[in-house]
């Protein structure tokens, strides 16, 4: 689950950072656009009020033009774009601090510290505020407004520089509090999408079991057989073992589409209809592949049928050619089809289907998987005679209701 938060958080902040993009970018275009418009209007008319430098808010706008080419266009990642928007923002403020003519143009730079919290990246509101307070300190120090240099003094140097400090504290702090929103954000749909899947996934098994009585429990007992071997399995994780147990209890999903009087024959199939059923690992593809949610348990769910040997299908694959989750699958269905009752035949006995697993080793069988249900024996033992017990649990209830 952790990896798939971690996945969903990343995808929510490349949104965000996308969208805030375009935001910034659309409301400097206001700000740049009214700034224009107001100060041609106030020196043609004369209007008593500071008026800025139009040719340097004209230059912003050329930069502004460019910025926008390069996000509409995508030329960059969200990330990157992130980057260059900010670097546009901080030049702007610097233009801005030269082309307005009053003598609080230097809060501008207080913008630098709130809009980087708004990105939710700790390093980049660091970098760029820490740009912003040597510009802030060289500006006001060394490079005095022309306009308005007899007013500026070391107090209100420091004043500037000591509330840029307080407004930069308050934006970690925001961006602390956002990025636990959105880590929350994440949880909750990576927990809620794992929910729904599971629905899906009980009500295509119900569906499948629905059709056929003999094969009630099985996508369950067969997923918990192979959730023993990719415990044990050295390259199966947490995330793996979640993407096993939903594969193999989907893996006869394709069966849905098989005739109902094929999946009931009380005997055995003919050739013709075997082909038939033999479709069924293609047909199960082919419904999850309309899903994106379902559609990496497709491993287990279209090559659970081939064999080691290569004369298994729908594929003919042979040995490692055989993704890993269809040749786990295919061991732990083998088995409890074997210790199944069938119309046309009786259920074998635990140690006897184990003994079969053993001597189609190498031929139906990946070797490596059969040795490891050597070391998860007894567990699958006890998956057999939890079986056993509610079967028993079930008889006599099935008798009443028959009354």
């Amino acid at each position: 689950m952790e990896s798939k938060k971690m996945k969903q958080l990343y995808d929510l902040m490349t949104e965000h950072t996308r969208r805030l993009n375009h935001q910034i970018i659309l409301i400097s275009l206001i700000f740049i656009t009214i700034s224009i418009g107001w100060n041609i209007a106030a020196q043609r008319l004369n209007i008593p009020y500071p008026k800025a430098e139009v040719m340097l808010l004209a230059w912003m706008l050329v930069i502004w033009i460019m910025i926008f080419g390069v996000c509409f266009f995508q030329v960059f990642s969200p990330r990157l774009m992130a980057l260059i928007v900010n670097m546009f923002m901080v030049k702007s403020i610097c233009f801005l601090y030269f082309a307005l003519n009053f003598h609080e143009s230097w809060t501008y730079f207080l913008l630098i510290p709130i809009i980087t919290s708004l990105y939710g990246r700790p390093v980049q509101q660091i970098l760029f505020s820490l740009i912003g307070f040597i510009l802030l300190f060289n500006l006001s120090s060394f490079y005095l407004h022309p306009h308005h240099q007899e007013l500026v003094t070391t107090s209100d140097i420091y004043s500037r520089l000591l509330l840029y400090i307080i407004i930069t504290s308050f934006s970690i702090l925001l961006l602390r509090k956002m990025n636990q929103l959105y880590k929350e954000q994440a949880t909750i749909q990576v927990v809620s999408l794992e929910r729904m899947i599971d629905q899906i996934v009980k009500s295509f098994v119900l569906s499948v079991e629905g059709k056929d009585a003999y094969t009630r429990g099985h996508s369950e007992r067969v997923s918990l057989y192979a959730l023993e071997i990719g415990k044990v399995h050295h390259a199966f994780e947490e995330e793996d073992l979640k993407r096993l147990r939903l594969a193999a209890l989907l893996h006869d999903i394709g069966k849905i589409q098989i005739p109902e009087t094929i999946l009931t024959s009380q005997k055995k199939l003919t050739s013709e209809e075997f082909a038939i059923m033999a479709k069924h690992p293609i047909e199960g593809s082919k419904m999850i592949g309309q899903m994106e949610e379902l559609i990496h348990l497709n491993d287990g769910i279209l090559y659970h049928h081939e064999r080691w040997d290569g004369k298994g299908y729908p594929f003919h694959l042979k040995g490692e050619e055989i993704p890993l989750d269809g040749r786990i699958v295919a061991v732990v269905d083998a088995f409890d089809a074997m210790t199944s009752c069938r119309p046309y035949r009786s259920a074998l006995g635990f140690d006897e289907a184990f003994e079969r697993l053993r001597k189609g080793k190498g031929t139906q069988f990946d070797p490596a998987i059969i040795q490891l249900t050597e070391q998860v024996k007894e567990k699958w033992r006890r998956i057999y005679y939890d079986r056993l017990v509610r079967k028993k649990e079930e008889q006599p209830h099935e008798k009443t209701s028959g009354e």
